[in-house]
Protein backbone atom coordinates (compact mmCIF):
# COMPACT_ATOMS: atom_id res chain seq x y z
CA UNK A 1 0.00 0.00 0.00
CA UNK A 2 2.89 2.37 0.72
CA UNK A 3 4.31 1.82 -2.75
CA UNK A 4 0.89 2.34 -4.33
CA UNK A 5 0.49 5.58 -2.38
CA UNK A 6 3.89 6.89 -3.48
CA UNK A 7 3.19 5.91 -7.08
CA UNK A 8 -0.15 7.71 -6.97
CA UNK A 9 1.57 10.84 -5.66
CA UNK A 10 4.09 10.60 -8.49
CA UNK A 11 1.39 10.11 -11.14
CA UNK A 12 -0.80 12.92 -9.80
CA UNK A 13 2.13 15.34 -9.65
CA UNK A 14 3.19 14.41 -13.18
CA UNK A 15 -0.39 14.62 -14.42
CA UNK A 16 -0.83 18.03 -12.82
CA UNK A 17 2.36 19.30 -14.45
CA UNK A 18 1.69 17.93 -17.93
CA UNK A 19 -2.00 18.84 -17.98
CA UNK A 20 -1.34 22.28 -16.49
CA UNK A 21 1.33 23.05 -19.07
CA UNK A 22 -0.76 21.73 -21.96
CA UNK A 23 -3.68 23.94 -20.94
CA UNK A 24 -1.46 26.98 -20.29
CA UNK A 25 0.73 27.12 -23.39
CA UNK A 26 -0.60 28.43 -26.68
CA UNK A 27 -2.16 25.80 -28.93
CA UNK A 28 0.90 25.37 -31.16
CA UNK A 29 3.34 25.14 -28.22
CA UNK A 30 0.91 22.81 -26.44
CA UNK A 31 1.01 20.58 -29.53
CA UNK A 32 4.81 20.56 -29.41
CA UNK A 33 4.79 19.73 -25.71
CA UNK A 34 2.22 16.97 -26.09
CA UNK A 35 4.14 15.33 -28.91
CA UNK A 36 7.44 15.39 -27.03
CA UNK A 37 5.73 13.94 -23.93
CA UNK A 38 4.35 11.12 -26.09
CA UNK A 39 7.77 10.40 -27.60
CA UNK A 40 9.41 10.50 -24.16
CA UNK A 41 6.97 7.89 -22.88
CA UNK A 42 7.53 5.66 -25.91
CA UNK A 43 11.32 5.78 -25.82
CA UNK A 44 11.54 5.49 -22.03
CA UNK A 45 9.76 2.18 -22.55
CA UNK A 46 11.99 1.27 -25.48
CA UNK A 47 15.23 1.87 -23.58
CA UNK A 48 14.20 -0.69 -20.98
CA UNK A 49 13.18 -3.37 -23.51
CA UNK A 50 11.16 -4.91 -20.65
CA UNK A 51 14.41 -6.20 -19.13
CA UNK A 52 12.91 -5.68 -15.68
CA UNK A 53 10.49 -8.59 -16.16
CA UNK A 54 13.36 -11.03 -16.53
CA UNK A 55 15.06 -9.54 -13.46
CA UNK A 56 11.85 -9.64 -11.42
CA UNK A 57 10.95 -13.25 -12.09
CA UNK A 58 14.52 -14.54 -11.64
CA UNK A 59 15.65 -12.38 -8.71
CA UNK A 60 12.55 -12.07 -6.53
CA UNK A 61 13.41 -13.39 -3.08
CA UNK A 62 17.14 -13.65 -3.84
CA UNK A 63 19.73 -12.18 -1.42
CA UNK A 64 20.43 -8.48 -1.82
CA UNK A 65 23.96 -8.90 -3.26
CA UNK A 66 22.64 -11.23 -5.96
CA UNK A 67 19.81 -8.84 -6.83
CA UNK A 68 22.11 -5.80 -6.97
CA UNK A 69 24.66 -7.62 -9.10
CA UNK A 70 21.95 -8.52 -11.61
CA UNK A 71 20.83 -4.89 -11.82
CA UNK A 72 24.44 -3.80 -12.32
CA UNK A 73 24.87 -6.37 -15.08
CA UNK A 74 21.85 -4.89 -16.89
CA UNK A 75 23.40 -1.42 -17.11
CA UNK A 76 25.51 -2.12 -20.24
CA UNK A 77 22.34 -3.45 -21.88
CA UNK A 78 20.43 -0.25 -21.13
CA UNK A 79 23.41 1.88 -22.20
CA UNK A 80 23.51 0.07 -25.54
CA UNK A 81 19.81 0.86 -26.02
CA UNK A 82 20.49 4.53 -25.29
CA UNK A 83 23.19 4.62 -27.96
CA UNK A 84 20.95 2.99 -30.57
CA UNK A 85 17.56 4.56 -29.79
CA UNK A 86 18.39 8.07 -28.60
CA UNK A 87 19.33 9.34 -32.09
CA UNK A 88 15.99 8.04 -33.40
CA UNK A 89 14.19 9.84 -30.57
CA UNK A 90 15.96 13.11 -31.42
CA UNK A 91 15.10 12.84 -35.12
CA UNK A 92 11.42 12.18 -34.40
CA UNK A 93 11.27 15.00 -31.83
CA UNK A 94 12.80 17.38 -34.38
CA UNK A 95 10.45 16.32 -37.17
CA UNK A 96 7.16 15.89 -35.29
CA UNK A 97 7.46 18.34 -32.39
CA UNK A 98 9.75 20.72 -34.30
CA UNK A 99 12.10 21.25 -31.36
CA UNK A 100 15.25 23.30 -31.83
CA UNK A 101 18.72 22.07 -30.86
CA UNK A 102 18.60 23.35 -27.29
CA UNK A 103 15.14 21.87 -26.71
CA UNK A 104 16.28 18.54 -28.16
CA UNK A 105 19.18 18.42 -25.68
CA UNK A 106 16.77 19.07 -22.81
CA UNK A 107 14.37 16.40 -24.08
CA UNK A 108 17.25 13.89 -24.24
CA UNK A 109 17.95 14.44 -20.54
CA UNK A 110 14.29 13.98 -19.67
CA UNK A 111 13.78 10.78 -21.66
CA UNK A 112 16.81 9.05 -20.10
CA UNK A 113 15.66 10.19 -16.65
CA UNK A 114 12.15 8.84 -17.29
CA UNK A 115 13.58 5.45 -18.22
CA UNK A 116 15.64 5.30 -15.04
CA UNK A 117 12.58 6.31 -13.01
CA UNK A 118 10.55 3.52 -14.67
CA UNK A 119 13.20 0.93 -13.82
CA UNK A 120 13.39 2.12 -10.21
CA UNK A 121 9.63 1.58 -9.80
CA UNK A 122 9.60 -1.81 -11.50
CA UNK A 123 12.49 -3.07 -9.36
CA UNK A 124 10.89 -1.71 -6.19
CA UNK A 125 7.88 -3.99 -6.81
CA UNK A 126 10.00 -7.04 -5.92
CA UNK A 127 12.71 -5.49 -3.76
CA UNK A 128 11.60 -3.09 -0.99
CA UNK A 129 15.07 -1.51 -0.72
CA UNK A 130 14.49 0.17 -4.07
CA UNK A 131 11.46 2.06 -2.79
CA UNK A 132 13.68 4.94 -1.69
CA UNK A 133 14.42 5.51 -5.39
CA UNK A 134 10.68 5.83 -6.10
CA UNK A 135 10.52 8.46 -3.35
CA UNK A 136 13.14 10.47 -5.24
CA UNK A 137 11.14 10.25 -8.46
CA UNK A 138 7.99 11.41 -6.69
CA UNK A 139 9.93 14.28 -5.12
CA UNK A 140 11.17 15.31 -8.58
CA UNK A 141 7.65 15.39 -10.00
CA UNK A 142 6.41 17.40 -7.03
CA UNK A 143 9.29 19.84 -7.49
CA UNK A 144 8.56 20.38 -11.19
CA UNK A 145 4.88 20.89 -10.42
CA UNK A 146 5.71 23.28 -7.58
CA UNK A 147 7.96 25.43 -9.77
CA UNK A 148 5.48 25.73 -12.63
CA UNK A 149 2.22 25.79 -10.65
CA UNK A 150 2.25 29.54 -9.80
CA UNK A 151 2.45 30.42 -13.50
CA UNK A 152 -0.09 27.74 -14.42
CA UNK A 153 -2.60 29.17 -11.96
CA UNK A 154 -1.91 32.90 -12.06
CA UNK A 155 0.15 33.80 -15.14
CA UNK A 156 -0.13 31.11 -17.84
CA UNK A 157 0.78 33.61 -20.56
CA UNK A 158 4.28 33.85 -19.08
CA UNK A 159 4.99 30.17 -19.65
CA UNK A 160 7.12 29.24 -22.65
CA UNK A 161 8.18 25.87 -23.99
CA UNK A 162 11.83 26.74 -23.33
CA UNK A 163 11.16 27.48 -19.65
CA UNK A 164 9.07 24.33 -19.22
CA UNK A 165 11.65 22.05 -20.85
CA UNK A 166 14.52 23.66 -18.91
CA UNK A 167 12.69 23.18 -15.60
CA UNK A 168 11.77 19.59 -16.39
CA UNK A 169 15.27 18.67 -17.59
CA UNK A 170 17.03 20.32 -14.64
CA UNK A 171 14.85 18.54 -12.08
CA UNK A 172 15.24 15.27 -14.03
CA UNK A 173 19.03 15.59 -14.05
CA UNK A 174 19.16 16.26 -10.30
CA UNK A 175 16.78 13.37 -9.63
CA UNK A 176 18.80 10.97 -11.80
CA UNK A 177 22.07 11.92 -10.12
CA UNK A 178 20.42 11.39 -6.73
CA UNK A 179 19.07 7.96 -7.78
CA UNK A 180 22.46 6.86 -9.10
CA UNK A 181 24.26 8.13 -5.99
CA UNK A 182 21.85 6.45 -3.57
CA UNK A 183 22.03 3.18 -5.50
CA UNK A 184 25.83 3.12 -5.46
CA UNK A 185 25.90 3.93 -1.75
CA UNK A 186 23.33 1.27 -0.84
CA UNK A 187 24.25 -1.55 -3.20
CA UNK A 188 25.47 -4.72 -1.54
CA UNK A 189 27.57 -6.09 -4.37
CA UNK A 190 30.12 -4.66 -6.77
CA UNK A 191 29.06 -4.48 -10.43
CA UNK A 192 29.76 -7.68 -12.33
CA UNK A 193 32.96 -7.30 -14.36
CA UNK A 194 32.10 -9.35 -17.41
CA UNK A 195 33.15 -6.79 -20.01
CA UNK A 196 31.06 -5.61 -22.94
CA UNK A 197 30.13 -8.18 -25.55
CA UNK A 198 27.32 -7.79 -28.05
CA UNK A 199 27.24 -11.54 -28.62
CA UNK A 200 27.24 -12.54 -24.94
CA UNK A 201 25.65 -9.64 -23.02
CA UNK A 202 23.41 -7.68 -25.41
CA UNK A 203 21.78 -9.72 -28.17
CA UNK A 204 20.77 -12.65 -25.93
CA UNK A 205 18.88 -10.32 -23.61
CA UNK A 206 17.10 -8.68 -26.52
CA UNK A 207 15.95 -12.11 -27.63
CA UNK A 208 14.91 -13.22 -24.13
CA UNK A 209 12.87 -10.07 -23.50
CA UNK A 210 11.50 -9.58 -27.02
CA UNK A 211 8.06 -11.13 -26.43
CA UNK A 212 7.37 -9.02 -23.37
CA UNK A 213 8.78 -5.92 -25.09
CA UNK A 214 6.59 -6.45 -28.13
CA UNK A 215 3.51 -6.78 -25.95
CA UNK A 216 4.49 -3.68 -23.96
CA UNK A 217 5.36 -1.42 -26.87
CA UNK A 218 2.29 -2.42 -28.91
CA UNK A 219 0.10 -1.78 -25.85
CA UNK A 220 1.66 1.67 -25.47
CA UNK A 221 1.25 2.52 -29.15
CA UNK A 222 -2.36 1.34 -29.14
CA UNK A 223 -3.01 3.89 -26.41
CA UNK A 224 -1.00 6.74 -27.90
CA UNK A 225 -0.28 6.35 -31.60
CA UNK A 226 -3.32 8.50 -32.35
CA UNK A 227 -1.30 11.43 -30.95
CA UNK A 228 1.59 10.70 -33.29
CA UNK A 229 -0.83 10.51 -36.22
CA UNK A 230 -2.38 13.85 -35.24
CA UNK A 231 1.07 15.41 -35.05
CA UNK A 232 1.93 14.01 -38.48
CA UNK A 233 -1.26 14.82 -40.38
CA UNK A 234 -3.08 17.57 -38.46
CA UNK A 235 -0.36 20.07 -37.53
CA UNK A 236 0.74 21.57 -34.21
CA UNK A 237 -2.33 23.73 -33.53
CA UNK A 238 -4.79 20.84 -33.93
CA UNK A 239 -2.35 18.71 -31.92
CA UNK A 240 -2.64 21.21 -29.09
CA UNK A 241 -6.43 20.96 -29.18
CA UNK A 242 -6.27 17.17 -29.28
CA UNK A 243 -3.83 16.89 -26.39
CA UNK A 244 -6.00 19.14 -24.24
CA UNK A 245 -8.83 16.66 -24.69
CA UNK A 246 -6.89 13.44 -24.35
CA UNK A 247 -4.57 14.18 -21.43
CA UNK A 248 -7.02 14.16 -18.54
CA UNK A 249 -8.66 11.02 -19.87
CA UNK A 250 -5.28 9.30 -20.23
CA UNK A 251 -4.20 10.20 -16.70
CA UNK A 252 -7.50 8.81 -15.50
CA UNK A 253 -6.53 5.59 -17.29
CA UNK A 254 -3.18 5.60 -15.47
CA UNK A 255 -4.96 5.97 -12.14
CA UNK A 256 -7.16 3.03 -13.12
CA UNK A 257 -4.04 0.95 -13.75
CA UNK A 258 -2.55 1.68 -10.34
CA UNK A 259 -5.65 1.87 -8.14
CA UNK A 260 -7.88 -0.76 -9.79
CA UNK A 261 -6.15 -3.00 -12.31
CA UNK A 262 -2.98 -3.61 -10.29
CA UNK A 263 -5.03 -3.99 -7.11
CA UNK A 264 -7.24 -6.84 -8.31
CA UNK A 265 -4.70 -8.58 -10.56
CA UNK A 266 -3.31 -10.80 -7.74
CA UNK A 267 -6.87 -11.71 -6.73
CA UNK A 268 -7.80 -12.74 -10.26
CA UNK A 269 -4.53 -14.64 -10.78
CA UNK A 270 -5.06 -16.54 -7.54
CA UNK A 271 -8.69 -17.34 -8.36
CA UNK A 272 -7.73 -18.51 -11.86
CA UNK A 273 -5.86 -21.46 -10.32
CA UNK A 274 -9.01 -23.02 -8.88
CA UNK A 275 -12.11 -21.13 -10.07
CA UNK A 276 -14.08 -21.33 -13.31
CA UNK A 277 -14.10 -18.60 -15.96
CA UNK A 278 -17.60 -17.26 -15.07
CA UNK A 279 -16.39 -16.34 -11.57
CA UNK A 280 -13.40 -14.49 -13.02
CA UNK A 281 -15.68 -12.62 -15.41
CA UNK A 282 -17.99 -11.61 -12.56
CA UNK A 283 -15.01 -10.36 -10.55
CA UNK A 284 -13.71 -8.06 -13.27
CA UNK A 285 -17.21 -7.02 -14.33
CA UNK A 286 -18.00 -5.70 -10.84
CA UNK A 287 -14.81 -3.64 -10.92
CA UNK A 288 -15.58 -2.36 -14.41
CA UNK A 289 -19.11 -1.25 -13.50
CA UNK A 290 -17.71 0.85 -10.66
CA UNK A 291 -15.15 2.47 -12.95
CA UNK A 292 -17.75 3.10 -15.66
CA UNK A 293 -20.03 4.81 -13.15
CA UNK A 294 -17.15 7.01 -11.97
CA UNK A 295 -16.26 7.94 -15.56
CA UNK A 296 -19.83 8.81 -16.54
CA UNK A 297 -20.40 10.72 -13.30
CA UNK A 298 -17.18 12.68 -13.69
CA UNK A 299 -17.97 13.58 -17.31
CA UNK A 300 -21.50 14.65 -16.41
CA UNK A 301 -20.21 16.81 -13.55
CA UNK A 302 -17.70 18.52 -15.85
CA UNK A 303 -20.42 19.31 -18.40
CA UNK A 304 -22.75 20.68 -15.71
CA UNK A 305 -20.02 22.92 -14.31
CA UNK A 306 -19.18 24.25 -17.77
CA UNK A 307 -22.85 24.92 -18.54
CA UNK A 308 -23.29 26.69 -15.21
CA UNK A 309 -20.41 28.99 -16.18
CA UNK A 310 -21.96 29.74 -19.54
CA UNK A 311 -19.47 27.59 -21.46
CA UNK A 312 -16.54 29.72 -20.30
CA UNK A 313 -14.21 26.76 -19.64
CA UNK A 314 -14.80 25.02 -22.98
CA UNK A 315 -14.46 28.31 -24.85
CA UNK A 316 -11.22 29.30 -23.09
CA UNK A 317 -9.49 25.97 -23.66
CA UNK A 318 -11.03 25.08 -27.07
CA UNK A 319 -12.80 22.00 -25.70
CA UNK A 320 -15.47 20.00 -27.51
CA UNK A 321 -18.02 17.80 -25.75
CA UNK A 322 -18.28 15.59 -28.83
CA UNK A 323 -14.53 15.01 -29.11
CA UNK A 324 -14.21 14.37 -25.37
CA UNK A 325 -17.13 11.91 -25.45
CA UNK A 326 -15.57 9.94 -28.31
CA UNK A 327 -12.21 9.75 -26.55
CA UNK A 328 -13.77 8.74 -23.22
CA UNK A 329 -15.77 6.00 -24.96
CA UNK A 330 -12.60 4.61 -26.51
CA UNK A 331 -10.83 4.63 -23.16
CA UNK A 332 -13.63 2.80 -21.35
CA UNK A 333 -13.73 0.16 -24.10
CA UNK A 334 -9.97 -0.21 -23.66
CA UNK A 335 -10.45 -0.67 -19.90
CA UNK A 336 -12.94 -3.48 -20.62
CA UNK A 337 -10.37 -5.05 -22.95
CA UNK A 338 -7.68 -4.80 -20.27
CA UNK A 339 -9.88 -6.70 -17.81
CA UNK A 340 -10.47 -9.40 -20.42
CA UNK A 341 -6.72 -9.47 -20.99
CA UNK A 342 -6.20 -9.98 -17.27
CA UNK A 343 -8.22 -13.19 -17.45
CA UNK A 344 -6.27 -14.30 -20.53
CA UNK A 345 -2.99 -13.71 -18.71
CA UNK A 346 -4.29 -15.47 -15.60
CA UNK A 347 -4.77 -18.62 -17.67
CA UNK A 348 -1.27 -18.28 -19.20
CA UNK A 349 -2.56 -17.43 -22.67
CA UNK A 350 -0.28 -14.41 -23.23
CA UNK A 351 0.52 -15.58 -26.77
CA UNK A 352 -3.13 -15.09 -27.72
CA UNK A 353 -3.07 -11.74 -25.96
CA UNK A 354 -0.13 -10.71 -28.13
CA UNK A 355 -1.91 -11.90 -31.28
CA UNK A 356 -4.99 -9.84 -30.38
CA UNK A 357 -2.79 -6.79 -29.82
CA UNK A 358 -1.09 -7.13 -33.19
CA UNK A 359 -4.36 -7.60 -35.11
CA UNK A 360 -6.05 -4.62 -33.44
CA UNK A 361 -2.88 -2.54 -33.76
CA UNK A 362 -2.61 -3.22 -37.49
CA UNK A 363 -6.30 -2.75 -38.23
CA UNK A 364 -6.63 0.29 -35.99
CA UNK A 365 -3.43 1.79 -37.40
CA UNK A 366 -4.77 1.66 -40.94
CA UNK A 367 -8.02 3.29 -39.84
CA UNK A 368 -6.05 5.88 -37.89
CA UNK A 369 -4.04 7.03 -40.91
CA UNK A 370 -7.09 7.19 -43.19
CA UNK A 371 -9.47 8.85 -40.72
CA UNK A 372 -6.93 11.36 -39.39
CA UNK A 373 -5.99 12.38 -42.93
CA UNK A 374 -9.70 12.65 -43.84
CA UNK A 375 -11.37 14.01 -40.67
CA UNK A 376 -8.49 15.43 -38.64
CA UNK A 377 -8.59 15.10 -34.87
CA UNK A 378 -12.16 13.79 -34.84
CA UNK A 379 -11.06 11.01 -37.17
CA UNK A 380 -8.18 10.16 -34.83
CA UNK A 381 -10.62 9.89 -31.92
CA UNK A 382 -12.94 7.62 -33.93
CA UNK A 383 -9.99 5.41 -34.88
CA UNK A 384 -9.08 5.21 -31.18
CA UNK A 385 -12.55 3.82 -30.45
CA UNK A 386 -12.28 1.35 -33.33
CA UNK A 387 -8.88 0.05 -32.18
CA UNK A 388 -10.10 -0.47 -28.61
CA UNK A 389 -13.27 -2.19 -29.86
CA UNK A 390 -11.35 -4.61 -32.08
CA UNK A 391 -9.02 -5.43 -29.18
CA UNK A 392 -11.91 -6.00 -26.76
CA UNK A 393 -13.87 -8.23 -29.16
CA UNK A 394 -10.81 -10.37 -29.90
CA UNK A 395 -10.01 -10.86 -26.22
CA UNK A 396 -13.63 -11.57 -25.32
CA UNK A 397 -13.61 -14.28 -27.97
CA UNK A 398 -10.44 -15.76 -26.44
CA UNK A 399 -12.01 -15.76 -22.96
CA UNK A 400 -15.20 -17.42 -24.18
CA UNK A 401 -13.19 -20.13 -25.96
CA UNK A 402 -11.30 -21.10 -22.80
CA UNK A 403 -12.24 -24.19 -20.82
CA UNK A 404 -14.43 -23.10 -17.91
CA UNK A 405 -12.38 -24.93 -15.30
CA UNK A 406 -8.60 -24.58 -14.92
CA UNK A 407 -6.49 -27.55 -15.95
CA UNK A 408 -5.10 -29.56 -13.11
Amino acid sequence: MYLIAIKLVEILARAGFIAGITYSLGLSAAGQFGLVVTLIGLFALGFGWERHIDIQRRMVGEPEPVFDSTVAAAMPFWSFNYAVMLPVFLVLAALLARLDAAQLALAAIVVVSEHIANQAYQLSLVNPRYRVLVNLVAAKNLLVLGITLPDILFAPSRLTLNFVMTTWATASLVSTLAIVTVWFLRRQASPARTGFSLRKNIWPQHLVSFTHFRIGVVAYLMLQYDRLAVGTFAGLTDSGVYFRHVLLIFFGYQLFTVASFNRITPKVFQAAKTEAIPLLIRTVRREYVILLAIAIGGAALAIVIDLALGGAISAKYHLSVMLAAILLSGTMIRVAADFAGMIVNARHQEKKLGEAQLISFAGGGLLLVVLTWWLGIVGAAIANVATSTIYFLLLRRVVRAMPESPSR
